[in-house]
């Protein structure tokens, strides 16, 4: 009898514990995942010094969020011409003494150039379906951040990129000025002839405030291609 009352005391026990962490994990994954939209508004659309789209672009974004783990859905829809782009990334934020080191993995599809979203294949001429893998480190107490990347799907070349900014406060502005560069030739991808220094300049984050008393974030980048001898202005306001 004795036997029974302790196992049927362990048995409750077990249960209750059971049912307290099956509600504190639900809590915890609510707490972990998170969902996030965005729309932004450019003037034009420079990708690391290079000039896709002349015209105003709207770009929305969807990005989910578990933990340190996140998958960003980034679009880009020129207003003016027939410019559009979807940038799938995936990303793994791991933090270590220095700062955080985050791989990722980005894929693009451009919708203009005709290439079906289902056919994975490289197509000559094309940017679709290009797979790029990344590593991405932010400084935890010097406030650096360095990224490198090599096309892994779809592009002969392998494509590189690397770029390195540092932050700086001034008159309540975020100024980071960055150098970007190829390690190899990449004339389709990156208008890359031949390695070295491709992509310098400078970014500018500022928050504007509006009549109904919210701040919007503002983003302004000067970079000069130095392979096209060419310098560009981007502004992104940050309307959602």
């Amino acid at each position: 009898m004795k036997k029974q009352k302790l196992f049927s005391y362990i048995l409750t026990a077990v249960f209750c514990y059971t049912i307290n962490a099956q509600t504190t994990d639900s809590t915890t994954v609510e707490k972990k995942f998170n969902v996030n939209t965005g729309i932004d508004i450019l003037n034009n659309y420079i990708w690391r010094g290079v000039p896709l789209d002349k015209g105003p672009n709207l770009q929305p974004s969807v990005i989910l969020n578990y933990d340190k783990l996140k998958l960003s859905f980034l679009g880009s829809y020129s207003l003016k011409y027939e410019f559009n782009n979807i940038m799938t990334v995936l990303s793994y934020d791991i933090d270590t003494k220095i700062g955080t080191i985050s791989p990722t993995l980005s894929h693009y599809y451009y919708p203009y150039d005709g290439v079906k979203l289902s056919d994975y294949r490289r197509h000559d001429g094309s940017f679709s379906h290009i797979t790029e893998l990344g590593f991405q480190y932010l400084g935890d107490k010097i406030p650096l951040r360095i990224y490198t990347s090599m096309n892994i799907v779809n592009d002969v070349e392998n494509s590189t990129y690397f770029e390195a900014g540092y932050s700086l406060k001034v008159n309540q502005m975020t100024f980071e000025p960055f150098v970007g560069g190829v390690f190899n030739k990449s004339p389709d991808w990156q208008a890359a002839t031949s390695a070295g220094l491709l992509n310098i300049g400078f970014n500018i984050y500022k928050e504007v405030k509006v009549a109904s008393g919210n701040n919007l974030p503002l983003t302004g980048t000067l970079s000069y291609h130095t392979q096209l001898d060419l310098l560009s202005v981007m502004v992104r306001l940050s309307v959602f």
